[in-house]
This record gives C-alpha cells, sequence and structure tokens, in this order.
C-alpha cells in the first residue's frame, strides 16, 4: 500500500462536533484514493441519526468499493445495511463477525473472527447488564427493543 488511513471515533473535540470531526477525517482519507490505500473506520457515522448514518455508511462503502486500489475494514453498527449490501451489484465486500456467550452471566468474546454477518444479535444490553447499570433502564431498554 501506498497509505493506510484509520479514524476511530472521536467525540467531536476543538469546538467542533463528532460529525464535522468525522466527516474532516474522511475528507482527508478520501483525497487518496487513486492510491493504493489501506482504510480502517471504526462505527461510521454513528454522530448522527441512524438513518442518515447508514445512508452516508453505504455510500462510502460503494465510493471505496468503487475503486480497485482500495482494501479496507470497516466497523459498522447498522443491521440492516448488512442486508442491503449482501444483495446490491457492489462487489468485493466480507462480512465478518465476532461471537459472545455468556458464561455465569458474563459476557464473553471468543475473540475468534467468524465468516457471515452476525445473526446472533448485539449485545450492548448483556453488557450494560454486567455493567450493573439500572435495572429499570435494562428494563426499558429491553421493552424498547421488543417494540420495534
Amino acid at each position: 500500500f501506498d497509505r493506510i488511513r484509520f479514524r476511530l471515533k472521536r467525540t467531536g473535540m476543538h469546538n467542533t462536533g463528532a460529525m464535522r470531526s468525522e466527516l474532516y477525517d474522511l475528507g482527508g482519507m478520501l483525497k487518496g484514493l487513486g492510491q493504493y490505500i489501506f482504510v480502517g473506520l471504526d462505527e461510521t457515522f454513528t454522530s448522527t441519526n441512524p438513518e442518515e448514518g447508514e445512508a452516508l455508511t453505504y455510500g462510502l462503502i460503494r465510493r471505496l468499493s468503487s475503486d480497485p486500489k482500495v482494501r479496507g475494514v470497516i466497523t459498522i453498527h447498522y443491521p440492516s445495511l448488512r442486508d442491503v449490501l449482501a444483495n446490491s451489484s457492489i462487489t468485493g465486500v466480507k462480512f465478518s463477525h465476532f461471537e459472545f456467550s455468556r458464561h455465569n452471566g458474563e459476557v464473553v468474546f471468543s475473540y475468534k473472527k467468524h465468516p457471515g454477518v452476525n445473526r446472533q444479535g448485539d449485545y450492548a444490553i448483556p453488557i450494560a447488564e454486567n455493567q450493573k447499570i439500572s435495572p429499570a433502564i435494562i428494563a426499558y431498554a429491553k421493552e424498547h427493543v421488543r417494540g420495534k
């Protein structure tokens, strides 16, 4: 590779919001397209509403996949985007995930990458339970997930 670029999620620093910081970082990264570049992006566009974040992530993946010199790893938290990408004409997108289990009330990660999309579900609520977050908050969260 001629360049390696990565962006880790920031909370918005230096009098700017997280979304604006992310866009600034991505703008710099996109200037490197056309060269052999490896891109690493963590949790893209989670600083905006989920629908627009998913749409921007889709656009970003389409743009990156259209350049044969780009390789990368992108972590996303948009479950419906997995299906959109799997059924699209975009080539070169591969999915993998890390499984988890619960032992003695604790969330345990295998740290072994598995091919394919994560059909196991998310682990935010189990981790919140492990961290002893208020049972009322956990109950409201579970109710909200069931209501969707």
